[in-house]
């Protein structure tokens, strides 16, 4: 096998990789729960959802791109069943998006930085690195974005605070239509 042979392989299957790299890992499955009659939702204007395919997901199971090195550890708590089958209430509309980018520059940006990609000033000193929403939130239920808001990221060793305290749930669903738009 001559050098310039060897060279188009090696090249190839960079190339193969780096793709294989940016796939989105499977549908993810586990036993979350069943909200039951007694059990009160989040916030009583959510609706639960139509379809059960997001309820599955677990914890931080979004693998490549995350943390540094770009591997962050998958971590597998299911999603509390009070939130599991939540659907955002509020329409995206121009006014739930303006609500969404105030909050955001005010309460995230200087973890997740201005393009959400877990890039600001505050996120690059922490270990792991802030989740890239800008791409997570596109992938992820409403009732997972809405739990992880709401009750942050202790149960994931991560330093997202809690914002079930100081933000009303309406507040915290307009800011998931901004990171989702």
């Amino acid at each position: 096998m001559t050098k310039n042979t060897l060279f188009a392989l090696l090249t190839v299957l960079a190339v193969i990789l780096a793709v294989a790299a940016c796939v989105a890992p499977p549908p993810m499955t586990g036993d979350t729960g069943a909200t039951s009659a007694a059990t009160q939702p989040a916030s009583v204007d959510a609706q639960p959802a139509e379809t059960t395919p997001a309820a599955t997901q677990t914890g931080e199971r979004m693998g490549m791109g995350m943390g540094r090195g770009g591997m962050m550890a998958m971590h597998h708590a299911p999603i509390p069943a009070e939130y599991a089958s939540l659907q955002n209430p509020t329409p995206v509309d121009a006014d739930s998006l303006a609500r969404g980018a105030a909050l955001y520059e005010t309460n995230c940006v200087t973890c997740h930085g201005n393009t959400g990609m877990g890039d600001g000033p505050t996120g690059a000193s922490l270990d792991p690195l802030p989740a890239p929403i800008a791409h997570t939130s596109q992938m992820l239920s409403d009732g997972y974005l809405f739990w992880r808001i709401t009750e942050g990221g202790a149960e994931f060793g991560t330093a997202m605070p809690v914002w079930g305290g100081a933000l009303e749930p309406e507040a915290r669903w307009d800011l998931i239509n901004y990171v989702r738009n």
